[in-house]
């Protein structure tokens, strides 16, 4: 109790006395600083478009499309802390959420969560189907049998779209053309390839 020693060494130091006890002086009782509570905030003052962007537990769209709203302010106080050297004041974040408030703002919040939804949501369901697929398919192995092509499936669709018989023409005609013209300029220009 190192505190009420200090205060008996206090009152005994130069206070009145009363018979053999010392009687403390009358002075004000210094406590610490202790800030306010934080006043609650009211429904007025909060920020409204979480409010307004969201209208359930559910509403995924509107959930993201806040984090989103979320991102893009705090992209924005940085910008202005970086441009103008002080943070914003109340009035400015005030227009700042009076400008994010508009249908079209917030319309735009809900269409990129949307969008960032399906984005992932096709992403998992092709990663999955992909870690599926390999159970499904046939593996192609040379040790299996004589050739590679009593691997392949039977159905012909399934392996890809088979060339027309015009392409394949157009195809060897062009390998044609190419071996000729080699032919041509190596009986013509032997000299280059013999050293004569």
């Amino acid at each position: 109790m190192p505190d009420m020693e200090l205060g008996r060494q206090e009152v005994s130091a130069g206070a009145p006395s009363v018979g053999d006890k010392p009687v403390a002086a009358e002075r004000p009782v210094e406590r610490p600083a202790v800030a306010p509570a934080a006043p609650v905030a009211r429904a007025s003052q909060r920020n409204p478009v979480f409010s307004e962007l969201v209208q359930g537990e559910e509403d995924l769209a509107g959930l993201v499309g806040y984090a989103l709203y979320k991102l893009n302010k705090r992209d924005w106080l940085a910008t202005f802390f970086k441009t103008h050297g002080r943070d914003p004041t109340e009035e400015e974040v005030q227009s700042y959420i009076l400008g994010e408030r508009t249908q079209r703002r917030l319309a735009t919040y809900r269409k990129l969560a949307e969008d960032m939804i399906g984005r992932k949501a096709a992403a998992l369901a092709e990663r999955n189907a992909a870690a599926a697929a390999p159970a499904g398919q046939q593996r192609i192995s040379a040790m299996k049998s004589n050739s590679l092509k009593s691997s392949l499936p039977a159905d012909a669709s399934a392996v890809g779209p088979r060339r027309s018989a015009m392409a394949t023409l157009i195809f060897w005609i062009a390998v044609l053309v190419v071996l000729g013209a080699a032919g041509y300029y190596y009986v013509n220009y032997s000299s280059l390839f013999l050293g004569r």
